[in-house]
């Protein structure tokens, strides 16, 4: 088991806690941009920092994750327009 950063699991809290407390609290426009220019990217950058895998790695393993069931979806969704809301087939 890799050891943990104390320091950095702190300011991902902090980051965390950042995130939230501008969901509830800021009603202003002007301080919620203030407050979006770097509360997630910062939160970001501090998640992914020290990821032990490459770039191309990531790529590969986000299109298996999240790309095919998106596409595969979407297609679902196409032949459902197609076929049962042109009335090829009626359930009714």
């Amino acid at each position: 088991m890799k050891k943990r950063i104390v320091e950095l699991d702190i300011a991902k809290a902090i980051s965390i806690a950042i995130i939230v407390f501008s969901h509830l609290t800021f009603s202003g426009q002007f301080q919620r941009n203030f407050v979006s220019l770097f509360d997630v990217p910062v939160f970001f950058i501090l998640s992914g920092f020290f990821k032990n895998t490459s770039f191309k790695e990531s790529i590969s393993e986000g299109i298996k994750r999240y790309l095919v069931p998106a596409y595969f979806f979407l297609l679902l969704d196409i032949f459902k327009d197609i076929f049962i809301s042109n009335g090829f087939v009626s359930f009714f």
